[in-house]
């Protein structure tokens, strides 16, 4: 998704504009995919297949991403882990600061 500005904005865009420009996805389509065909079938009906089965499993897998990330979000905003939190960066940015230089 294109911003006002003219960038690229978080969304599912941003996503596929840098897979498409990845070069390693490329070699992987032109590495693996054709062990997958058969010399004398046809071409298009199985890499739509596969095509297909890549985006899904990209899909799936960025949205456990993002439940997992959630899911520590919630948690790391909890007042427990935040006082934790706050007294073990503090302990460490005074052991650094005392620390002999």
């Amino acid at each position: 998704m294109v911003s006002s500005r003219g960038r690229m904005s978080d969304g599912p865009g941003r996503d596929s504009v840098s897979d498409v420009h990845n070069p390693k996805a490329a070699a992987v389509y032109l590495t693996l995919a054709p062990q997958f065909l058969h010399p004398s079938g046809p071409v298009l009906v199985p890499m739509l297949v596969l095509a297909t089965a890549h985006a899904l499993l990209h899909t799936f897998w960025l949205a456990g991403w993002t439940a997992v990330t959630g899911a520590a979000a919630r948690l790391l905003r909890t007042p427990c882990v935040r006082r934790t939190l706050d007294r073990l960066t503090g302990a460490s940015s005074s052991a650094s600061a005392s620390a002999p230089r």
